[in-house]
C-alpha cells in the first residue's frame, strides 16, 4: 500500500500540537454555537407560544378601544353644537333685548 508523500513524511510535533488545539477549539466553538442554537429556537418558540397567547387579549382590546376614536369624533360633533347654541344664546339675548325695547317704547306710546 502505498501512501502519498505527505502523509508518509514525519510531521513536525508543533505543527501537530498546534492542529490538534486548534482542531478542539473548534470542536468546542461548534458545540457552544450549537447550545446557543439551541437556546435561541427554544426562545423563539416560547415567544411564539406567548403571542398566540397574547393575541386574543390583543384583539379583545382593540374591539373595546375602536369606540375612542368614535368619541373622539362625537366630542368634535359635541363642539360644534355647542359653539352654535353659544351664538343661538348670544342671538335670543340679543333678540330679547330688541323685544323689551320695543314693549318699552309701545308702553310708553300708549301711556
Amino acid at each position: 500500500m502505498s501512501l502519498h508523500p505527505f502523509l508518509a513524511a514525519e510531521v513536525d510535533p508543533a505543527v501537530l500540537t498546534v492542529w490538534w488545539v486548534f482542531l478542539v477549539v473548534a470542536l468546542i466553538v461548534t458545540l457552544i454555537d450549537v447550545v446557543l442554537l439551541v437556546r435561541l429556537i427554544q426562545a423563539a418558540a416560547r415567544i411564539k407560544y406567548l403571542a398566540s397567547r397574547a393575541l386574543p387579549s390583543a384583539v379583545k382590546i382593540v374591539e373595546h378601544t375602536v369606540s375612542i376614536k368614535k368619541l373622539e369624533a362625537t366630542n368634535k360633533v359635541a363642539g360644534d353644537i355647542l359653539s352654535t347654541a353659544t351664538l343661538v344664546v348670544g342671538a335670543a339675548a340679543s333678540i330679547e333685548q330688541k323685544l323689551d325695547g320695543l314693549a318699552k317704547a309701545l308702553a310708553r306710546q300708549g301711556g
